[in-house]
Formats: C-alpha cells, sequence, structure tokens
C-alpha cells in the first residue's frame, strides 16, 4: 500500500473517531443551560470537531481525485491555519466596552453583548493586529450571535473589510430574512436584497445563528447560515486584504455573540 492509500485510511479512521466525538458532545449540549460554563466549553470543542473534520474531509477529497504525488503535496493541502480567533473568554482581544447613550458592550460569561439604543443602529469595529490576510487567499469567517430582545424586521449581522470605507456586509434580521451588501467608496450597494429562509433561529434566548462567509475555488465567495449554503456570489474588487471586522445592529436591539473566527482549511 502506498503512503497516499495509507493516509486516506487514518483519515477515514480520524474522521469516523471525530464525529462519534462530535455526536457525543452535541448530545451533552443540549442537557446544559445556556449560559452556564459547561455549555460554553462544550461549544468550543464542538466547533473544534467541526473544524477538523472538515480540514480531514478536505484532505481526503484532494488524496481521492489524485491532485497530490507527494506526502509534501498531502501536507501543505491539510494545513489548518488560524488567523483569528475569539470566544469571549475575556477582552483580550480588545472590542468595546462601556455603556454610552447610544450604544453599550460587555464580555461576561464567555459573551459578547452589544445593545443599540437608537433607531439609526450602530456598528462595532475591530482591527486586524495580526497577521495581513490577503482577500485572494482561501478563508472562512464565522460569527455565532443570537438577537436576544429589540426590533425584529431590521438587520444586524458582521462586516469584513479593507477599512471602514470597503467592506462586505452579510445581515440577518429576528423575523427569518437575511440580506448582502456591501459599501465601496463609503457608498453602499445591495448585492442580495431581503430573502425569507427557515434556516434562521428566529429572535430569543437560545436562538443562535450562526453565519459564515467562506471563500470559494473560484475566487468568489460563499454565505451560510447554520451550515446551509445560501448564497453565492462573484470575485468582489471592494478591498485586497482583511484589515477590519466587526457587528452591526441597525435598530434598537440586544445581540449576544458567542465566538467569532477568521481561519483557513
Amino acid at each position: 500500500m502506498d503512503h497516499q492509500e495509507a493516509r486516506k485510511e487514518q483519515l477515514n479512521a480520524l474522521i469516523l473517531e471525530l464525529q462519534t466525538n462530535l455526536f457525543e458532545k452535541e448530545q451533552q449540549l443540549i442537557r446544559y443551560r445556556h449560559d452556564s460554563k459547561d455549555f460554553k466549553v462544550a461549544k468550543k470543542e464542538i466547533e473544534h470537531f467541526k473544524g477538523m473534520i472538515t480540514k480531514y474531509q478536505r484532505e481526503f477529497t484532494i488524496l481521492e481525485e489524485g491532485k497530490v504525488s507527494t506526502q509534501r503535496d498531502v501536507e501543505s493541502v491539510s494545513n489548518y491555519k488560524e488567523y483569528f480567533m475569539d470566544d469571549f473568554d475575556d477582552n483580550s482581544k480588545g472590542w468595546w466596552t462601556g455603556n454610552t447613550e447610544n450604544i453599550k458592550g460587555l464580555i461576561a460569561g464567555g459573551f459578547y453583548y452589544y445593545d443599540c439604543k437608537v433607531e439609526k443602529g450602530r456598528v462595532l469595529w475591530q482591527k486586524n493586529e495580526g497577521e495581513l490576510i490577503p482577500f485572494d487567499a482561501g478563508f472562512n469567517v464565522e460569527v455565532s450571535v443570537q438577537l436576544t430582545d429589540g426590533i425584529e424586521n431590521k438587520a444586524f449581522g458582521f462586516m469584513l473589510g479593507g477599512d471602514k470605507q470597503n467592506y462586505l456586509e452579510f445581515a440577518l434580521s429576528g423575523n427569518g430574512y437575511y440580506r448582502l451588501g456591501q459599501v465601496f467608496s463609503d457608498q453602499w450597494g445591495t448585492l442580495h436584497k431581503f430573502s425569507y429562509s427557515t434556516l434562521i433561529n428566529k429572535k430569543g434566548r437560545g436562538s443562535w445563528n450562526v453565519i459564515k462567509i467562506r471563500k470559494n475555488e473560484h475566487q468568489g465567495l460563499d454565505f451560510y447560515i447554520n451550515g446551509t449554503l445560501v448564497l453565492t456570489h462573484d470575485t468582489f474588487e471592494t478591498f485586497h486584504e482583511v484589515n477590519y471586522w466587526g457587528f452591526v445592529a441597525y435598530d434598537k436591539m440586544n445581540l449576544m455573540l458567542d465566538y467569532f473566527r477568521m481561519y483557513q482549511d
């Protein structure tokens, strides 16, 4: 048996073991209170298992399709790389916190609480202080968020951009809609109008939504809601490097964020 066939057998075994661990951890999660430490730890382990399963499945597919010829090639396509990760156990990443007449930000109990108090809405930006992330590189951006209270028919979500005048925005609403937009040279443009989706968990505590952007093999972007692809868009010219990311709320609403991460698989 050559090294590629041996590696495929090894990958199958690893994937099966991780899937078993994932199922067991998801069963545990059901029994925990959403604001408990056990729930937070279990969520983190579940995301780790999912990330590793995706990594190994991708490597297996590449081997199966015969796109590599050496062990070095195998290693080069199987590397999981984390650009940014925050599960809000503390504020080591420097998110805005405070309480003003317009907005409140608080990190407590492993969550980031973002309360918008005004109808015009507010944005919270975070500057990339780490490794430079070229837009043409493969990457995934993922955030777990819930609308705990407030206006249901206005958008909330996250942004990804080169600066505060050039960025993408992927947003949901508390009554089950999603939208894609971009700002180019500080001018707003709608790329996909509000569409209804039964995938979206509506307003209320425990109604988590995982929204994700993935750079696809055609250099466009795929957009996911709770693990399901809902939209694909062609290449963007809005920015060339990922220097900023953040959250937006378009009206009076209270958001609760579980984690935010950007990675390559």
